[in-house]
């Protein structure tokens, strides 16, 4: 079995993107524009983070299907992070303050 490299595990990890953004995803990964691509995930995961904080009920159906999706976009934020680290972005440039509060 051949090892994935890291654009074939992004290009997997798409479908958990909103319907509407995945186009954008497929056009940023065949760009090679790698900071967009981070913005835009990184945005998707900001809002679904506030709709699952507005659902009360810690074990409904609802919420556990959506950490299960926000699991899957962290996953994908990761694999675009670790790809822009290796093409010589330093972890200043792609984290702001702000992604630590």
């Amino acid at each position: 079995m051949m090892k994935k490299s890291p654009v074939q595990r992004m290009e997997e990890l798409v479908q958990f993107l909103p319907e509407k953004d995945i186009k954008f995803a497929n056009k940023f990964i065949k760009e090679r524009n790698f900071e967009a691509f981070s913005e835009l995930v990184k945005s998707d995961i900001y809002k679904l983070e506030t709709k699952i904080d507005k659902i009360e009920d810690d074990y409904s159906e609802e919420r556990l299907s959506l950490q299960k999706t926000l699991a899957q976009l962290e996953k994908l934020k990761s694999e675009i992070d670790s790809y822009l680290i290796l093409l010589g972005y330093s972890e200043n440039e792609l984290y702001g303050e702000d992604d630590y509060v």
